[in-house]
C-alpha cells in the first residue's frame, strides 16, 4: 500500500482563527485589478506566490509563515462614508507588531482609550480584520474595449477595459454570435490576471472547495483516502504516534472529516498542534500526494445567502477540469502567471487612510505622531488593543 503525508501548504492546513466582516475594498491604485465571482459560473486558476505573513494559527500561536497568498488587514467602519453606509479602510500594518504609522490603528487606540475613560470595555470598531489576497487567472476570452470618460474639468480620459466574451471557443461565427463585441470585431484574447482579496467567510468557502480537490492525487489523478492522522513531532524523531485511525475510532463521520481543523495533543511527546495526515492513493501509484486549490482550474460562482452575505461555491461543468500545462502558451500569456507584488499593490499611505476616514492625518507635518509605540505602551496588556 503506497501512502504519503500531507505536508504541502494547502488552504486547509491554515486553521486560521479570526472573525471577519464581509466585504471587498482594495487600494485605489489597484482597484481595476481586483476581481470577485459573479452569479455566472466562471473557470479560473488560482496560482501561488511566495509571501511571508504573520498569522494566528489554529493552536492560538502567532507565527511568521510562508504563504502562497498574501495576508493583509482592513476594517469596516459603519456609519462612515457617503450616505453613512460604511466604508472599508486598509491597514498599513502587515501584523500587530509593526511600529509603522497607521491611522487605522491610531484611531483604534484612541477609541479604546476613550471607552476605558468611560468605563466601557470592548472591541473597537476600528479593529482591523484579516484578509487573504489570491492570485487568479481567469480562463475565458476577453475583449479589449476602449472606455472614455469625461472628467469634472471637461477633459477626456481613456482606458482599456477587459470585457468577458460570451463565446467560449477560440473560433467565433460572427454571423450568428450574440456577443456585441465580437460583432464589432474588437480585439479578443484569452486569459486575464486578477486578484481576489477575501475575508474569513469566503476563505472558508475556498477551503471547502480545496477539501474536495484534495481527495484526488496530484501524481496520477486517482482517489485519495485518509489512512490515519499522526503526530508530526514524533515523526521527526523517527517514531509514529497515531492520533486518529478513521477505521478504529468512536468519533462520528463529521468529527473525522473536521479532524484537520483543530489542534490536537500527543500523549507520547506533549505536542499540541496540527496533526499530519497520512494518505493513500487508491491507484497505488507510489507517489501519493493531494492536489491543492493551486493545482487545477476550478469553476466557481457566487451564491447570495441573504441581502448582505454571499458564499463562493464550486459550480458543475461539462468540461473535465484537469491540470493545464501553461508552458505551452506564448511569452505574453506567461506574464499573466507572474504573482502580484501584494505588499506594494495593497499598500496605502497614512494620507490615503486619513482621507478615506475624512480626518486629518495625525502623522503628517512637524507636529505629527512618530510611530505606534506610544499608543501600544499606553494600552499594554489590554486584550482589546490587539484583537484582530
Amino acid at each position: 500500500m503506497a501512502t504519503g503525508s500531507v505536508k504541502s501548504f494547502g488552504l486547509r492546513s491554515m486553521g486560521i482563527q479570526t472573525n471577519q466582516e464581509r466585504g471587498d475594498k482594495v487600494a485605489k491604485r489597484a482597484k481595476y485589478e481586483s476581481w470577485k465571482p459573479t452569479d455566472d459560473p466562471e473557470i479560473v486558476q488560482f496560482f501561488s506566490g511566495e509571501y511571508v505573513s504573520l498569522l494566528r494559527t489554529g493552536s492560538g500561536n502567532v507565527e511568521r509563515v510562508s504563504t502562497p497568498f498574501f495576508i493583509n488587514y482592513e476594517a469596516f467602519l459603519p456609519g462612515f462614508g457617503p450616505r453613512k453606509r460604511g466604508i472599508y479602510v486598509q491597514c498599513r500594518c502587515n501584523d500587530r507588531l509593526t511600529n509603522d504609522p497607521c491611522v487605522l490603528h491610531w484611531r483604534m487606540y484612541e477609541d479604546i482609550k476613550e471607552k476605558k475613560e468611560k468605563g466601557i470595555i470592548g472591541k473597537s470598531i476600528f479593529s482591523p480584520s484579516m484578509r487573504s489576497a489570491f492570485n487568479v487567472l481567469r480562463l475565458s476570452y476577453f475583449h479589449h474595449v476602449l472606455e472614455s470618460k469625461t472628467r469634472v474639468d471637461g477633459s477626456k480620459s481613456n482606458r482599456t477595459i477587459m470585457e468577458r466574451c460570451t463565446e467560449p471557443g477560440a473560433e467565433v461565427d460572427i454571423a450568428n454570435t450574440t456577443c456585441k463585441f465580437c460583432k464589432e470585431d474588437i480585439k479578443r484574447t484569452f486569459g486575464q490576471r486578477r486578484y481576489f482579496n477575501v475575508g474569513q467567510g469566503h476563505f472558508n468557502d475556498l477551503m471547502r472547495i480545496e477539501r474536495v480537490i484534495s481527495r484526488t492525487c496530484k501524481s496520477c489523478g486517482g482517489e485519495i483516502r485518509t489512512v490515519r492522522w499522526t503526530c508530526p513531532q514524533c515523526e521527526e524523531r523517527g517514531e509514529e504516534t497515531i492520533l486518529l485511525d478513521p477505521m478504529k475510532t468512536t468519533l462520528t463521520d463529521k468529527e473525522v472529516r473536521n479532524f484537520w481543523k483543530f489542534p490536537h495533543s500527543c500523549a507520547a511527546c506533549g505536542f499540541n498542534g496540527e496533526a499530519t495526515e497520512v494518505i493513500r492513493c487508491m491507484k497505488d501509484c507510489g507517489a501519493a500526494e493531494s492536489r491543492s486549490l493551486f493545482d487545477i482550474p476550478v469553476c466557481i460562482k457566487k451564491v447570495d445567502d441573504d441581502q448582505y452575505f454571499s458564499s463562493i461555491v464550486a459550480a458543475p461543468t461539462s468540461i473535465p477540469l484537469e491540470p493545464i500545462d501553461y508552458t505551452q502558451f506564448d511569452d505574453e500569456f506567461q506574464k499573466m502567471l507572474e504573482p502580484y507584488d501584494f505588499p506594494r499593490v495593497l499598500s496605502v499611505t497614512t494620507r490615503e487612510q486619513a482621507d478615506r476616514m475624512d480626518i486629518e492625518d495625525p502623522f503628517a507635518g512637524e507636529g505629527g505622531k512618530g510611530n505606534m509605540d506610544a499608543y501600544r505602551k499606553e494600552l499594554e496588556g489590554s486584550s482589546e488593543a490587539i484583537t484582530y
